[in-house]
């Protein structure tokens, strides 16, 4: 697939789960794209410090990155995070979230313990409304300045699914059930927010990041791959065909994408 050009010059986003993966892929593009990126990470400190002085060399001006260490399941944290990005952006609003935090403790019911589906099923899903909730102000700010005709594009929410809710493996009780409540709370915010802050979900094919590298052997990545659309895992750059959504640009509720091939799915317009 062909990277696709954006420009985001003047545009504010914060990205959950951005040091790694699918997230660190995202914003190095929204970097590279003229825009100006809160990101935040909760483990690995030594990965993060290196994304840091990665994402320095990329950004167009020298305060356009911040990246912090921030528990988004933790309303201290939130509120604080929402204080950095008043503090330290040139301009005080968001255009978009993009959460894709992928925590996983792959058990089956056998195995599964409640202590493990709390914390999985926090961190997949039930902090996103929160988040969205904590930084509303800055959201509506955006839709403030798209009304005054400053901006062309409505705020927006952009949250990574899996496609393990509608295919459930034997060890991913958890993930499959954060994962599916993650896609309601998307829907609630088109239901609700009426296209003044768009939401969409994004459900990739198995994605060839460290934490996938970690779980499966080179034998189940071939097997995988083999029942793909396109019979090949997507890298963390194919699912960069999303920031079309960030941009306005494919106004979609549900974004596949299958071996690197993008489908969009449920339109918008119906809200």
């Amino acid at each position: 697939m062909g990277k696709i050009s954006f420009d985001f010059t003047g545009n504010n986003f914060l990205v959950v789960g951005g040091t790694k993966g699918i997230g660190r892929a995202i914003t190095e593009e929204l970097l590279k794209a003229g825009a100006t990126v809160a990101v935040v990470y909760n483990s690995d400190d030594a990965i993060a410090r290196e994304a840091e002085t990665y994402f320095k060399t990329i950004a167009h001006e020298e305060n356009s990155c911040i990246v912090a260490k921030c528990d988004v399941t933790n309303p201290i944290c939130r509120l604080r995070l929402r204080d950095l990005i008043v503090e330290k952006f040139p301009t005080k609003w968001l255009d978009g979230i993009v959460y894709c935090p992928g925590l996983d403790k792959p058990a089956d019911i056998y195995r599964v313990e409640y202590e493990d589906m709390q914390q999985i099923m926090t961190t997949n899903a039930l902090a996103l409304p929160l988040l969205v909730k904590d930084m509303i102000l800055l959201l509506k700010e955006s839709f403030k300045r798209t009304c005054e005709g400053l901006s062309d594009i409505n705020p927006c929410v952009l949250a990574f699914s899996s496609r393990l809710v509608e295919s459930p493996e034997a060890d991913s009780l958890a993930y499959s059930m954060s994962k599916g409540a993650l896609q309601a709370a998307i829907r609630y915010f088109n239901r609700t927010f009426k296209g003044s802050i768009r939401a969409a979900y994004v459900v990739p094919y198995l994605t060839l990041t460290d934490t996938v590298k970690s779980i499966y052997d080179d034998k189940d990545l071939e097997k995988i791959a083999a029942s793909s659309l396109n019979k090949r895992l997507a890298s963390p750059d194919d699912i960069l065909a999303v920031l079309g959504f960030l941009s306005g640009e494919t106004p979609y509720e549900n974004i596949h994408i299958d071996g690197g091939e993008a489908v969009y799915n449920e339109s918008m317009a119906k809200f």
